[in-house]
């Protein structure tokens, strides 16, 4: 029998109309040796009393933390602090998980440190492909620079190591985005086993604070990436390179997933004509690979790179023209799904694994 007490840290900013959702997704978990540590940083709507009540009604199953505003990392840091429990499993006040959660990512802990798993946006799409279960996540960050996409709501880590190795984190900083120096710093000592079965729902929505400010959201990525990373050299005596851009380490790191062999000499459409689908022409290019095409969803010109830029009317047309479909975006999710609904056979169709 496994029982590790689970600590759950629920941080909550104005998201009373979401919050007691949360909280039964707690509450209503079949795995029950938890505590729940709800972390209020100085709402101003009706969360206090929403916590207040459930408190009353689960005195001992529930403690709740009232503070001044101060961010997700000041949130994050006094929830870890008050922790008691083996693990600690995060979860934001406008997601919900389900049911059997815990329970499944509780016998993985016998052997992980850090446990990710996917979730559903608005419970329709996995917030993204990831890689095979039993996939090292160190050793992408260590070769790649490469520390995960999963957010808040599906992380879990062993209490000792986010206390004597991760640390506390700079709240002045990571008053959003905690997630991501937890995430990557985590890295620097341990493996996290990742579960591509989605086993919350993540909500998205006009006031999530990650949808809000994404141009911060990458800056503070960087941060947390290089922080890790000079960390792991000054532990390990190494040298590895700093992150400049992170648009680059990620579309390195969706292009290094779809495992394309030299030998394989294939003709292929690479679906986005941003940053990763030029990204993904260059490499393709320097192993003599064949593209035919680029693609998009809405293409607003008639080429890109000296190639076609096709749509999907074109993609079926030209079926005979091209042997896979590469999908260089970020969207990979909501693009895959896309070009299946549109007819395109799912067996020509690569997608990047994070």
């Amino acid at each position: 029998m496994i029982h590790k007490l689970v600590s759950v840290i629920l941080t909550n900013y104005n998201y009373g109309h979401y919050l007691s959702e949360a909280i039964e997704s707690v509450l209503n978990q079949t795995y029950k040796n938890f505590e729940l540590i709800i972390v209020d940083d100085g709402s101003t709507d009706n969360s206090k009393e929403i916590i207040q009540k459930y408190t009353n009604a689960y005195p001992v199953k529930i403690k709740a933390i009232f503070k001044e505003n101060g961010g997700q990392g000041s949130a994050f840091n006094i929830g870890i602090e008050n922790a008691t429990g083996d693990v600690i499993a995060f979860l934001d006040a406008d997601d919900y998980w389900y049911s059997t959660k815990l329970e499944v990512i509780i016998p993985y802990h016998q052997k992980y440190d850090g446990v990710q798993h996917n979730l559903l946006i608005n419970g329709e799409s996995r917030y993204v492909f990831l890689e095979k279960q039993g996939a090292s996540t160190r050793e992408d960050f260590i070769k790649y620079g490469f520390t995960g996409a999963i957010p808040t709501s599906g992380l879990s880590y062993a209490r000792d190591v986010l206390k004597k190795k991760v640390g506390m984190i700079p709240e002045k900083e990571f008053t959003i985005c905690a997630d991501n120096y937890v995430r990557s710093l985590f890295l620097v000592y341990h493996d996290t086993l990742t579960i591509n079965e989605p086993l919350g729902y993540y909500r998205a929505h006009s006031t999530n604070h990650f949808f809000n400010n994404k141009k911060q959201h990458m800056d503070l990525l960087v941060s947390a990436t290089n922080q890790a990373l000079e960390r792991y050299n000054n532990e390990f005596n190494c040298e590895l390179p700093m992150c400049e851009d992170h648009i680059y380490i990620y579309a390195n790191r969706m292009y290094e997933s779809l495992k394309i062999k030299s030998s394989d000499q294939k003709r292929y459409i690479i679906y986005g004509n941003g940053y990763a689908g030029n990204h993904y022409f260059e490499r393709l290019k320097s192993s003599n690979q064949v593209v035919v095409a680029f693609a998009s969803t809405y293409p607003t010109q008639e080429s890109f790179n000296e190639l076609p830029l096709w749509g999907v009317k074109e993609l079926k047309d030209h079926e005979d023209q091209y042997d896979k479909i590469l999908i260089a975006s970020q969207q990979m999710v909501e693009i895959y799904d896309y070009l299946l609904e549109q007819g395109l056979k799912e067996t020509k169709i690569i997608h990047p694994q994070m």
